[in-house]
């Protein structure tokens, strides 16, 4: 609602204009970019329990990869779970 008050009638009069001004306050075209990333860099901190790592890797990973089937997505985040989870001997035993 904050937007429409931000602009006058003649910015957001169209559909068109409302969404090109809601892309240029929230949407960010680097974000999958920087969402992967994010996904390379992500290591399991101490005392994070493996659901807060899990829910983590999946939102990033579909911000990461917005186009990608969810099968396709679900194989991507196995391995940058398994990556995150900062522990050399369980990885491998994965």
């Amino acid at each position: 609602m904050q937007v429409l008050w931000d602009y006058s009638k003649v910015e957001v009069d169209t559909v068109a204009k409302l969404i090109a001004k809601l892309q240029q306050r929230f949407g960010d075209s680097m974000q999958p970019e920087k969402c992967r990333v994010k996904l390379k860099s992500c290591r399991r901190q101490p005392g994070e329990t493996l659901q807060h790592l899990h829910s983590d890797i999946c939102h990033l990973t579909a911000l990461a990869f917005p186009k990608l089937e969810d099968p396709v997505c679900m194989v991507i985040a196995c391995d940058y779970f398994i990556d995150a989870l900062n522990d050399p001997v369980l990885e491998l035993a994965l």
